[in-house]
């Protein structure tokens, strides 16, 4: 595995964790209960988990500004590539 490989994949990693931290953090304080699981249930019954992971990868937008900011022009197309590839899945899985 070459370097270009490498820093793509790092962002990709690191794309799929800024979603699943903004997820996390979206739940936690847009909707607040007293357990997240039962939230996550909840949000699963009313296929509305999908809407929230979708709220949950907007940071990613300032991940990819500072990989464009600092030149870091591979990890930035990693970080593109995880946005797009959750976008599939969405489409995906909405359409079964």
């Amino acid at each position: 595995m070459n370097n270009i490989q490498k820093d793509v994949l790092l962002g990709t990693l690191l794309g799929f964790f800024v979603c699943f931290i903004g997820t996390i953090f979206y739940v936690v304080i847009a909707l607040p209960v007293s357990s997240v699981l039962d939230l996550f249930s909840v949000l699963v019954k009313e296929h509305l988990l999908f809407k929230v992971i979708t709220l949950g990868a907007l940071p990613n937008i300032f991940v990819f500004q500072y990989f464009i900011k600092k030149n870091k022009l591979y990890e930035a197309r990693g970080v593109l590539m995880s946005v797009i590839l959750i976008a599939i899945f969405f489409i995906i899985y909405n359409t079964i």
